[in-house]
């Protein structure tokens, strides 16, 4: 009986392991990766300021590999099965989400600085130039692949097996949320409005049944935010183009946030779900030529 019991606790009626357990064990994997290639970073010739600089890529890269190997040892599904199609097939849904993260960080940046909430320190004609021009694209592609992999191909996909798309959905956005809680200057609005966007992820998800769209609109939103016009990008310092000299209105602006912390962003967020839900979404014989 206590055994029964045990196993009703981590497997289901199907024998899958049950999705919480799944979802925890992405994250354990993920601090163990963490901590490995830590040790590793500090023991190569980089000082103190090349660890600091390599550490976000190694928590990015510890999450990509950590959801492969849940993925192979414990699902025993492939990338594919979550949603990872051929690039070839989901190059058109790279390219509009990768457009459409771009053009509403643009119309976000526009309007505050149209409407006084922003000053630039350095004018238009005189963008500064620097390595996190490229550090920061590299970054932010790790990001948008290591985030999209997890709390919508992972997350969705393992609670989609209570048979609930609607539950999938909402809990990998609240997590999706969550993980951010410790960001710095995060507040209400900021959390609300990470929602929003888990929910905008998954819907491009859901849609287009692929993880394409998603990672591009991740990948340009943030770096747009970050390395172009100089926002904090969720709180974290940023390193642009442009760099922002003060910001006023912070429920509109973000703030030392950033536009994700302002109500201007979940206004802009609304035109994301618009223009997916308007998204012609081609079929896999269509994709693959067949029709």
């Amino acid at each position: 009986m206590i055994m029964r019991m045990l196993n009703g606790l981590f497997v289901n009626s199907r024998h899958d392991v049950r999705s919480g357990w799944k979802i925890a064990s992405v994250i354990m994997i993920y601090i163990m990766f963490s901590l490995i290639l830590g040790v590793v970073a500090r023991f190569l010739p980089l000082g103190k300021e090349g660890v600091a600089t390599v550490t976000p890529y190694i928590g990015e890269i510890s999450f990509i590999l950590a959801v492969l190997v849940a993925l192979k040892l414990i699902d025993d599904k492939s990338p594919h099965d979550m949603g990872f199609i051929h690039f070839r097939w989901g190059i058109r849904d790279f390219i509009t989400g990768l457009v459409t993260g771009a053009a509403l960080m643009t119309a976000i940046f526009a309007i505050l600085l149209g409407f006084g909430r922003v000053e630039l320190a350095n004018g238009f004609s005189n963008p500064v130039w620097s390595h996190y021009l490229w550090s920061g694209l590299i970054l932010y592609i790790l990001v948008g692949f290591a985030e999209e992999m997890f709390f919508r191909g992972y997350c969705i996909t393992a609670l989609q097996q209570t048979g609930r798309t609607w539950f999938a959905v909402i809990c990998s956005s609240l997590l999706f949320s969550f993980a951010h809680l410790g960001n710095p200057n995060a507040s209400v609005v900021a959390l609300a409005n990470i929602f929003i966007v888990g929910l905008l992820f998954a819907f491009m998800y859901i849609k287009t049944g692929n993880l394409w769209m998603p990672i591009g609109f991740h990948i340009s939103w943030n770096y747009f935010q970050g390395n172009i016009f100089g926002f904090p990008v969720s709180g974290t310092a940023p390193h642009g183009i442009y760099n922002i000299d003060s910001v006023r209105g912070a429920l509109w602006s973000g703030g030392s946030f950033g536009p994700e912390g302002g109500l201007l962003a979940t206004l802009l967020l609304g035109v994301g779900f618009l223009v997916v839900w308007l998204y012609p979404v081609k079929s896999e014989m269509q994709k693959r030529g067949v029709v």
